[in-house]
């Protein structure tokens, strides 16, 4: 899986391949390598997508559909659930593959909303180096066991982690 994303200004590229989890900023080319955790090469067994399963899990928490609407030209139902800490709306397809295109999350104790738009792309031709770091990019490799012990002072890694159930396999 790779990720190029934008965070408060950064260049954030995500790389998850086999057992490695890297976490680089595209703009300082500094990153991470981190061990991923066992939980999570196991999930890569059984299949099916590891990831983003946002809507489904929101529904499972008590999410209702509260309409649909098109989201570039994808028929959608949307999902809200709304709690002390805030309000999580997920824009699902509605076809079987439920993905999620759009995710708005507001955090009340913030009062700042945060939206995420996903572009999925599949069934295309895509050479292995895409899914290497650029060897540019200064890397820091550390283990699954190290990362959880820097968590304890702050941000473990060169930039946020933002696809954990990859690294973490929940």
């Amino acid at each position: 899986m790779r990720a190029d994303t934008v965070v408060g200004g950064i260049p954030v590229v995500t790389i998850v391949n086999g057992t490695t989890y890297y976490a680089m900023n595209g703009r300082s080319l500094v990153g991470t390598a981190i061990e991923r955790a066992p939980k999570a090469l196991a999930n890569d067994v059984k299949g099916g997508r590891p990831f983003l399963n946002d809507g489904e899990r929101m529904i499972a928490m008590g999410g209702e559909k509260i309409s649909s609407e098109r989201i570039a030209g994808r028929p959608c139902d949307v999902y809200r659930l709304t709690d002390n800490e805030g309000k999580k709306t997920v824009w699902m397809t509605q076809d079987n593959l439920h993905l999620p295109v759009k995710i708005e999350l507001f955090g009340r104790g913030e009062g700042q909303t945060a939206t995420t738009i996903i572009n999925w792309s599949r069934d295309f031709e895509v050479p292995d180096a895409f899914f290497e770091p650029d060897p540019r990019v200064t890397m820091d490799r550390i283990s699954y066991e190290e990362y959880g012990k820097r968590a304890q002072n702050g941000m473990p890694s060169a930039v946020p982690v933002l696809y954990g159930d990859l690294l973490h396999g929940h």
